[in-house]
């Protein structure tokens, strides 16, 4: 991913794989808005934006537009990628969309009250 990510920083002058980074620590570690790791970049060890040096927070959204707009490419090298190193073949691929809520007040056999990843309990 290096090289891709070197090939894609020339292009738009930022250093994408680095905000990257930033963004994914944060998944990890706590999950924060883009303004949320903004005033916390120090916790991730990185200085935010002052004069020439540091991370400002209109590049933490810029890189989301980056990679939105080469997730076919992303996606197609990390294919090729994973093919390589395992020399496998693929008959499916599963794609994660677990992220996803509903909210009702009322109760049946598929909506029920339950933990929510946003840490909200009984609703």
């Amino acid at each position: 991913m290096n090289q891709f990510f070197e090939k894609i920083n020339k292009k738009v002058k930022l250093d994408v794989k680095k905000l990257l980074k930033i963004m994914v620590m944060n998944r990890i570690v706590e999950q924060r808005s883009k303004l949320g790791i903004n005033n916390k970049l120090e916790y991730y060890g990185f200085k935010r934006f002052e004069g020439e040096e540091g991370i400002a927070l209109q590049w933490l959204y810029r890189a989301l537009d980056v990679l939105s707009e080469r997730k076919e490419e992303i996606e197609e090298h990390m294919y090729r990628q994973r093919m390589n190193l395992f020399n496998s073949k693929v008959d499916m691929v599963f794609y994660d969309v677990m992220t996803l809520s509903f909210e009702t007040q009322q109760m049946n056999k598929i909506f029920q009250v339950g933990y929510s990843k946003d840490k909200k309990f009984n609703e």
